[in-house]
């Protein structure tokens, strides 16, 4: 690691995924709700960052918070493809998928099963 291995630089790791994740739930949410893109996105945002077990899991150094993130890019992604016409955005829609259930294997079913 860049700043040492040290727990202190794996915990701020962990909490800036956090971050990135809700900032992506922010984006889906204004995806899927277009006419009410800012009540959607503070509301899912407020959610990811208030709740108890997302924050005890990026606090310690747990592989939860990454799976969130890499799930909610790839449902983001896939929102943003649902009327492409070319097969790119889909492979790589795949490929995040694939990456996610090698993280943490639920987050991958769940992808799955979702999509």
């Amino acid at each position: 690691m860049a700043f040492g291995a040290t727990a202190l630089t794996l915990r701020t790791f962990n909490e800036i995924i956090l971050l990135f994740a809700a900032g992506l739930g922010w984006l889906i949410a204004a995806e899927l709700a277009p006419a009410q893109r800012w009540l959607a996105g503070l509301v899912t945002a407020g959610l990811l960052l208030t709740s108890a077990p997302l924050l005890v899991f990026s606090a310690h150094i747990y592989v939860d918070t990454a799976g969130l993130f890499f799930s909610l890019l790839a449902l983001f992604l896939y929102t943003r493809t649902l009327h492409a016409a070319r097969s790119t955005p889909h492979v790589l829609v795949g490929l995040l998928v694939g990456w996610t259930f090698l993280i943490k294997y639920p987050f991958g079913l769940l992808l799955i099963g979702g999509i």
